[in-house]
Protein backbone atom coordinates (compact mmCIF):
# COMPACT_ATOMS: atom_id res chain seq x y z
CA UNK A 1 0.00 0.00 0.00
CA UNK A 2 1.65 2.97 -1.61
CA UNK A 3 0.55 6.31 -2.33
CA UNK A 4 -1.39 7.44 -5.51
CA UNK A 5 -2.08 4.20 -7.80
CA UNK A 6 -1.70 6.18 -11.41
CA UNK A 7 -0.75 9.57 -11.40
CA UNK A 8 -0.74 11.42 -15.13
CA UNK A 9 -0.22 15.30 -15.58
CA UNK A 10 0.35 15.57 -19.26
CA UNK A 11 -2.86 17.26 -21.18
CA UNK A 12 -4.75 14.91 -23.73
CA UNK A 13 -3.37 12.01 -21.65
CA UNK A 14 -5.91 8.75 -21.75
CA UNK A 15 -6.44 6.09 -19.32
CA UNK A 16 -8.11 3.58 -21.00
CA UNK A 17 -9.87 -0.18 -19.31
CA UNK A 18 -7.30 0.13 -16.37
CA UNK A 19 -7.32 -0.91 -12.18
CA UNK A 20 -6.00 1.46 -9.50
CA UNK A 21 -7.41 -1.03 -6.76
CA UNK A 22 -5.94 -0.96 -2.77
CA UNK A 23 -3.50 2.17 -2.65
CA UNK A 24 -2.63 3.90 0.30
CA UNK A 25 -3.60 7.52 -1.06
CA UNK A 26 -5.25 8.38 -4.91
CA UNK A 27 -6.12 5.72 -6.83
CA UNK A 28 -5.68 7.22 -10.32
CA UNK A 29 -4.86 11.24 -10.42
CA UNK A 30 -4.78 13.01 -13.99
CA UNK A 31 -5.12 16.01 -15.27
CA UNK A 32 -6.70 17.03 -18.63
CA UNK A 33 -7.20 13.04 -19.41
CA UNK A 34 -9.97 10.99 -20.46
CA UNK A 35 -10.38 8.24 -18.07
CA UNK A 36 -12.95 5.63 -19.36
CA UNK A 37 -14.01 2.06 -18.32
CA UNK A 38 -11.78 1.97 -15.60
CA UNK A 39 -12.03 1.21 -11.88
CA UNK A 40 -10.31 2.62 -8.77
CA UNK A 41 -11.44 1.37 -5.32
CA UNK A 42 -10.55 0.26 -2.08
CA UNK A 43 -8.14 2.84 -1.70
CA UNK A 44 -7.17 5.15 1.53
CA UNK A 45 -8.50 8.31 -0.36
CA UNK A 46 -10.20 9.67 -3.57
CA UNK A 47 -11.08 6.73 -6.04
CA UNK A 48 -10.68 9.49 -8.87
CA UNK A 49 -8.70 12.58 -8.83
CA UNK A 50 -8.30 15.65 -11.24
CA UNK A 51 -9.68 16.94 -14.33
CA UNK A 52 -11.27 16.01 -17.77
CA UNK A 53 -13.41 13.34 -18.73
CA UNK A 54 -14.64 10.56 -16.70
CA UNK A 55 -16.33 8.22 -18.93
CA UNK A 56 -18.25 4.78 -17.27
CA UNK A 57 -15.66 4.40 -14.56
CA UNK A 58 -16.56 2.69 -11.06
CA UNK A 59 -15.04 3.70 -7.72
CA UNK A 60 -15.83 2.03 -4.69
CA UNK A 61 -14.83 1.54 -1.18
CA UNK A 62 -12.75 4.59 -1.16
CA UNK A 63 -11.71 6.50 1.83
CA UNK A 64 -12.67 9.65 0.86
CA UNK A 65 -14.80 10.54 -2.72
CA UNK A 66 -15.47 8.50 -5.40
CA UNK A 67 -14.67 11.15 -8.33
CA UNK A 68 -13.19 14.36 -7.42
CA UNK A 69 -13.65 17.28 -10.02
CA UNK A 70 -10.97 19.81 -8.89
CA UNK A 71 -8.44 22.56 -11.21
CA UNK A 72 -10.59 23.11 -13.89
CA UNK A 73 -14.05 23.82 -15.02
CA UNK A 74 -15.49 21.91 -17.60
CA UNK A 75 -14.91 18.25 -16.47
CA UNK A 76 -17.22 15.88 -17.29
CA UNK A 77 -18.44 12.40 -15.43
CA UNK A 78 -20.88 10.35 -17.59
CA UNK A 79 -22.04 6.60 -17.32
CA UNK A 80 -19.92 6.06 -14.09
CA UNK A 81 -21.24 4.22 -10.41
CA UNK A 82 -19.88 5.36 -7.48
CA UNK A 83 -20.48 3.16 -4.38
CA UNK A 84 -19.73 2.94 -0.69
CA UNK A 85 -17.15 5.38 -0.67
CA UNK A 86 -16.72 6.93 2.30
CA UNK A 87 -16.73 11.19 1.28
CA UNK A 88 -19.21 11.69 -2.03
CA UNK A 89 -19.32 9.88 -4.75
CA UNK A 90 -19.05 12.59 -7.54
CA UNK A 91 -17.45 15.61 -5.69
CA UNK A 92 -17.11 18.75 -8.35
CA UNK A 93 -15.35 21.14 -6.79
CA UNK A 94 -15.59 23.09 -9.86
CA UNK A 95 -18.82 24.11 -12.58
CA UNK A 96 -18.96 20.31 -14.22
CA UNK A 97 -21.57 18.05 -16.32
CA UNK A 98 -22.41 15.42 -14.51
CA UNK A 99 -24.32 12.86 -16.43
CA UNK A 100 -26.39 9.42 -16.33
CA UNK A 101 -24.28 8.05 -13.69
CA UNK A 102 -25.53 6.38 -11.00
CA UNK A 103 -24.35 6.69 -6.44
CA UNK A 104 -25.43 4.21 -3.63
CA UNK A 105 -24.35 3.98 -0.14
CA UNK A 106 -21.53 7.17 -0.34
CA UNK A 107 -21.92 9.84 2.53
CA UNK A 108 -22.98 11.99 -0.28
CA UNK A 109 -24.31 10.78 -3.69
CA UNK A 110 -23.45 13.43 -6.47
CA UNK A 111 -22.19 17.47 -4.86
CA UNK A 112 -21.19 19.87 -7.10
CA UNK A 113 -22.11 22.77 -9.13
CA UNK A 114 -22.65 22.83 -13.06
CA UNK A 115 -24.86 20.59 -15.70
CA UNK A 116 -26.30 17.77 -13.38
CA UNK A 117 -28.85 15.65 -15.17
CA UNK A 118 -29.79 12.02 -15.40
CA UNK A 119 -28.49 10.71 -12.34
CA UNK A 120 -29.68 7.93 -10.08
CA UNK A 121 -28.72 8.21 -6.39
CA UNK A 122 -30.01 6.35 -3.50
CA UNK A 123 -29.02 5.20 0.18
CA UNK A 124 -26.34 7.81 0.68
CA UNK A 125 -26.02 8.95 4.33
CA UNK A 126 -26.43 12.69 3.96
CA UNK A 127 -28.13 13.12 0.82
CA UNK A 128 -28.58 11.69 -2.68
CA UNK A 129 -27.99 14.84 -4.95
CA UNK A 130 -26.72 18.03 -2.82
CA UNK A 131 -26.07 20.34 -6.01
CA UNK A 132 -26.62 23.54 -7.72
CA UNK A 133 -27.04 25.89 -10.83
CA UNK A 134 -28.68 23.36 -13.70
CA UNK A 135 -30.33 20.44 -12.14
CA UNK A 136 -33.32 17.84 -14.23
CA UNK A 137 -34.35 14.04 -15.06
CA UNK A 138 -32.24 13.24 -11.40
CA UNK A 139 -33.90 10.69 -9.19
CA UNK A 140 -34.65 11.30 -6.93
CA UNK A 141 -36.12 14.50 -7.98
CA UNK A 142 -34.76 17.87 -5.80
Amino acid sequence: MGGTGISLFGIGARVEDTRALGNGGTGISVGHATVSFSEASNNGFIGFDGEGMFISDTASFNGSHGIHLQFAAGSVVMNSRVSSNNGTGILAAVPATISGNAAYFNQVGISGCGSITSNSAAFNTSGDIVAGCTRANNYPAP
